[in-house]
């Protein structure tokens, strides 16, 4: 096991509000505005940059999603 295990590798699913391929979005547990909601990519990545241009384009359209 890990020394840091990550915090989203294994999302209870009942948290998950919504979902993509290359995505999963849940509410934050500790918000600072209601509703407030992180879109996590389902691979590691250190960076929204590094992420590949049909990640990107799955994530702009998961957050119109979990907008609405």
């Amino acid at each position: 096991m890990p020394l840091n295990p990550c915090p989203f590798c294994s999302p209870d699913e009942a948290d998950i509000v919504d979902e993509s391929q290359f995505l999963f979005a849940i509410r934050d547990k500790y918000p600072l505005a209601k509703g407030h909601t992180l879109i996590v990519p389902k691979c590691h990545v250190v960076s929204f940059f590094e992420m590949q241009g049909p990640e990107k384009a799955e994530l702009l359209e998961l957050v119109d999603r979990v907008k609405s």
